[in-house]
């Protein structure tokens, strides 16, 4: 951490405290902010889902946030749900990449846009932390710190959309 107030710093230090809490974020700086935080807080599983995957999962240092996660622990695990295999496929080569090295414990899978109408994107870690993004254009985002309730409530919503997405992207590797 910077000793400077960054976006990072201002979303991080509030949220050490075991107490629940949420409140509306409305910076795109500060909800990817609040997600470089909840990353490195993950002990089992990542769960995301977005329309389309933005360019900040694409980024170098978020890249290594994952995968100092799913180093950690065989038992880890990236579930990331998107309405468009194609544009990953297009714009995110990074990430592709990273998704292939790592097919053992990370999956990718393509649902009907008409299924998860309802919000823009989520992640949830575990079943502690949540960030909710309402409107990609105007971003109203709704973080949850040590909200167990709400957390699970969301991991349903991701479990029955996952149940009716595609089967997830699987990559083939010879000789490994």
């Amino acid at each position: 951490m910077h000793t400077s107030r960054t976006a990072a710093t201002e979303i991080s230090a509030p949220y050490s405290q075991p107490k629940s809490r949420r409140s509306v974020v409305h910076s795109k700086k500060n909800y990817n902010a609040f997600v470089d935080w909840m990353i490195p807080q993950a002990r089992h599983t990542i769960r995301i889902y977005e329309s389309v995957l933005s360019p900040e999962h694409n980024l170098s240092h978020r890249l290594k946030l994952y995968h100092r996660f799913l180093v950690s622990n065989p038992v880890n695990r990236l579930v990331v749900l998107v309405s468009d295999l194609q544009l990953v496929e297009q714009e995110q080569p990074r990430w592709l990449q990273f998704a292939k090295l790592f097919s053992h414990s990370c999956s990718i899978q393509e649902f009907s846009r008409k299924e998860g109408s309802w919000i823009d994107s989520f992640m949830t870690v575990d079943s502690q932390h949540f960030v909710l993004r309402l409107n990609h254009q105007h971003v109203r985002v709704i973080p949850g710190i040590n909200n167990a309730k709400r957390t699970d409530a969301i991991n349903n919503a991701f479990e029955r959309y996952r149940s009716r997405a595609s089967v997830p992207l699987h990559f083939y590797y010879t000789g490994l």
